[in-house]
């Protein structure tokens, strides 16, 4: 199958039958990690690794231009490091809190694959006075971070939130 390397990390997308034709499958080999599409959405793969190393692939509906899942990992700051994954959470959520442009719709502390986070869902003002909904996710992986985070219109979120958490819980 297709693997390639993003910030040290062996990705692989793969289809059904194994091959990288329709990619159905992610997998990230150290630490384990991997997501499978659901529903609608269909996975897409970083088209330029060289341009954005930490973007490591899509989940895209082809029905809307503005559904999708977005998964990267990026190294952590010199002062993130330090802090743990609850005082990281309280950062987040304060900032969400203190913020003109963003409402905070629900917050928590979250496990998957075994890697430690926290999510939160936010709305905000899109273009054309649309508003976004957003559910974003920080998983910590020792000096960096996976960030998995599904942006939709706000009245289209609920309708496919079920497949965000399938594909989660894949």
């Amino acid at each position: 199958g297709k693997a390639e390397t993003f910030v040290s990390k062996t990705v692989s997308i793969l289809g059904k039958d194994g091959s990288a034709e329709v990619p159905t499958t992610l997998t990230i080999a150290d630490p384990h990690f991997s997501m499978s599409r659901a529903g609608d959405f269909y996975i897409s793969p970083n088209p330029l690794p060289s341009m954005d190393s930490h973007f490591i692939v899509e989940f895209i509906r082809e029905d809307s231009a503005d559904g999708s899942i977005k998964v990267s990992h990026a190294p952590l700051s010199p002062s993130d490091r330090k802090l743990t994954t609850q005082e990281l959470y309280d950062n987040a959520v304060r900032d969400a809190r203190n913020s003109d442009s963003v409402s905070l719709i629900s917050s928590s502390l979250v496990t998957l694959d075994g890697l430690a986070g926290y999510a939160l869902t936010t709305t905000y003002s899109g273009q054309d006075t649309d508003i976004i909904k957003e559910s974003a996710i920080t998983l910590l992986d020792g000096d960096a971070s996976y960030f998995i985070i599904y942006t939709d219109l706000d009245r289209d979120f609920d309708a496919h939130e079920a497949d965000f958490r399938d594909i989660l819980m894949s």
